[in-house]
């Protein structure tokens, strides 16, 4: 496995950094097809925090022939097909030439005001000519929480939040109180779960240091970024949840090994 860039960032500082990695990679290109759109990659988000905004990253390949090319000043807006999500700002960053497309990382800020979980597969891109394409980019949720993980489990020193499998790490601290019961961790829609089986416990104040791999449900994503949301009941209590800070599952893979992702199907 190749050596994992582990850095503690967290919320839109994620997406920053992947664009300043955008490099250069191989171009082993065909001959370009004429007038073809872009292939938007198989992302994954789940998102759940109390601000209501992220920066999330969206990975493409876009011919190098297009008709109409993915850059700032030709795109006049992105909206998605649920209208609770609204993307605020657009930016473009591009990589290397692969298989007679180049590799862009779009970069989203998403603002989402509903307390309840909103979804969507689509969007839609206006272009500055006037002409509009809309895409599946893979699957999108957002839910906005009341709750700060800090009440929970304090400033989680040392957060991994990259990864280039479905591997989590975290050293969770019991800020609450009280005894917790661990029982999952999860996004928002449990398509990457882990259940604590028996439950774990954390007496108040105890630390544990919790390194799972999640079971994942649908392997079709190329790149996944989530919030870890913890299911934990207290003593004689329901369970609750809490999100952790977002990570980020393949984003930082070489640019080729992003590319044939996207152009594979």
């Amino acid at each position: 496995m190749k050596r994992v860039v582990a850095i503690l960032i967290a919320g839109a500082a994620l997406a920053g950094v992947v664009l300043v990695i955008m490099g250069t990679i191989s171009d082993d290109s065909q001959a370009p097809s004429s007038g073809s759109e872009a292939v938007i990659g198989a992302n994954y988000y789940s998102l759940r925090d109390t601000t209501g905004e992220q920066s999330i990253n969206m990975f493409a390949m876009q011919p190098v022939d297009a008709s109409v090319a993915w850059r700032e000043d030709t795109i006049e807006s992105i909206t998605f097909a649920n209208e609770e999500m609204e993307v605020e700002n657009v930016r473009v960053s591009t990589g290397g030439e692969h298989s007679g497309h180049i590799l862009l990382n779009i970069i989203l800020n998403v603002r989402y005001d509903n307390t309840g979980l909103e979804t969507t597969e689509d969007m839609t891109v206006t272009f500055t000519d006037g002409t509009t394409e809309t895409h599946t980019f893979g699957e999108m949720s957002f839910r906005r929480s009341d709750s700060h993980y800090t009440e929970v489990f304090g400033t989680l020193d040392d957060y991994r939040v990259t990864y280039e499998d479905v591997h989590f790490e975290a050293a969770l601290e019991n800020e609450a109180a009280e005894t917790i019961h661990l029982r999952q961790i999860s996004d928002n829609q449990n398509v990457l779960s882990y259940q604590f089986e028996p439950a774990l416990e954390m007496a108040e104040g105890s630390r544990e240091d919790i390194s799972i791999t999640f079971d994942v449900e649908d392997e079709a994503y190329d790149f996944y970024t989530l919030h870890p949301v913890v299911h934990y009941s207290r003593e004689e209590g329901a369970e609750e949840t809490i999100a952790l800070p977002p990570v980020q599952y393949n984003v930082f893979l070489s640019d080729e090994e992003k590319a044939e992702r996207i152009l594979t199907e």
